[in-house]
C-alpha cells in the first residue's frame, strides 16, 4: 500500500512537470506569434507615414482594428538634426582645408574664420513608432524607426528658413 500512495506520489509531479512545460511551451509561442503581428502592425503604421506625399510633424496613437483589439501604436514624426562632418585638416601648400591643386574651387570661409559646408537642408525627417500589447497580464512592446527624405516634410516657410531644431 505504501508503496502505491509513494508511486502516485511521484507519478503526479512528472504529470505537474509535463503539463506545466506543456504550458511554458503555448505561451512562448504565443508570445512569438505576437511578436510577429507586432512587427507587420509596426510597418503598417511607419508606411502610413511614407507613402504620403507631404508629412507634417507630430505624434499620433490609436488602436488597431478589431483582429488586432489588443494592439495600440504611438507614432511620432520629426526633424532630425544632421550633425557637421569633421573637415579635413589643412592641405600642405593648399593654404585652405579641402583644397588640392587642380581640384575643385575651395570651401568658402565662415565669419568665424571656418570653413562653410553647404547643404540643402540641415535635418532629414524620422519617423518613431512603437506598439504595445498585452497578453496574460504582462505588458509588451516593440519599437522601430526610419529616416525619410526632408523634401516630403511639410514647415512653414519661417521654421524652414531658421529651421528650429529639437
Amino acid at each position: 500500500m505504501l508503496e502505491a500512495v509513494v508511486a502516485l506520489g511521484v507519478l503526479s509531479v512528472g504529470v505537474f512537470a509535463v503539463q506545466r512545460s506543456i504550458r511554458q511551451a503555448s505561451l512562448t509561442q504565443a508570445q512569438t506569434s505576437d511578436y510577429t503581428w507586432a512587427r507587420f502592425l509596426l510597418q503598417q503604421v511607419i508606411s502610413e507615414v511614407e507613402i504620403q506625399p507631404v508629412v507634417v510633424p507630430g505624434t499620433q496613437s490609436g488602436n488597431f482594428a478589431v483582429d488586432f483589439a489588443r494592439f495600440s501604436y504611438s507614432r511620432k514624426v520629426s526633424l532630425v538634426k544632421i550633425p557637421m562632418p569633421p573637415l579635413p585638416p589643412m592641405v600642405p601648400g593648399g593654404g585652405v582645408p579641402g583644397a588640392f591643386p587642380g581640384g575643385p574651387p575651395p570651401v568658402p570661409m565662415g565669419p568665424d574664420g571656418k570653413p562653410l559646408v553647404m547643404l540643402k537642408e540641415r535635418y532629414i525627417g524620422g519617423i518613431w513608432a512603437t506598439v504595445r500589447w498585452e497578453r496574460a497580464g504582462a505588458r509588451y512592446e516593440a519599437s522601430a524607426e526610419t529616416l525619410f527624405n526632408p523634401d516630403k516634410l511639410w514647415l512653414p516657410e519661417e521654421a524652414r528658413a531658421g529651421v528650429a531644431l529639437p
